[in-house]
């Protein structure tokens, strides 16, 4: 999305938003603690996460471009509250699943955003679903961008390892799930 787009904003706003919240933790202490530090890889209630605009230096060179990832977990959540929940069911994630369904301590839906169908981020989700969702009996989903292809070999894999599709349209604005 452009820097100029009308949505543009929303990704700022979530951005400073994060910062503040995080500046609150560390001045807090709450950031390094070994109960902290522990809780970083325990499933949580969801949160969202930070979307917009990422600067940085890889390699020499200067990078610059707009992360859209957390808004699309944020979309995912909110299209999987309105589905709803069964009893003592609820949304979580952490810092290494993008977001799952809960029951009790039991992951029993496990979702998975990417941004790309680049063969290496679908070996990486593949490999993240199989090995966060634990019991043979939790639906795992693959969300990936809608105008993008996947290779055939990619989708026999999702298929042999029981793995379903979401697709997902970004606009100037938010993202539709399809």
């Amino acid at each position: 999305m452009p820097i100029a787009a009308r949505g543009a904003a929303l990704a700022a706003v979530a951005y400073v938003e994060a910062i503040i919240d995080f500046k609150a933790a560390v001045r807090e202490g709450r950031t390094e603690t070994t109960t902290a530090k522990e809780k970083e890889h325990q499933y949580r209630a969801y949160f969202d996460e930070s979307f917009g605009r990422r600067k940085g230096r890889a390699s020499a060179r200067d990078i610059d471009y707009v992360s859209r990832h957390g808004e699309v977990v944020k979309s995912l959540s909110e299209w999987r509250q309105r589905k709803g929940l069964a009893r003592n069911q609820q949304i979580v994630k952490s810092v290494l699943l993008d977001l799952g369904v809960s029951r009790g301590t039991e992951l029993v839906e496990a979702y998975e955003v990417k941004t790309s169908t680049m063969r290496g981020d679908i070996y990486t989700g593949i490999g993240q679903l199989t090995v966060h969702a634990k019991r043979v009996d939790c639906l795992r989903t693959l969300v990936l961008p809608a105008d993008e292809s996947l290779a055939t070999d990619l989708i026999a894999a999702l298929k042999r390892n029981n793995i379903q599709l979401q697709r997902y349209r970004l606009t100037e604005t938010g993202v539709t799930l399809l």
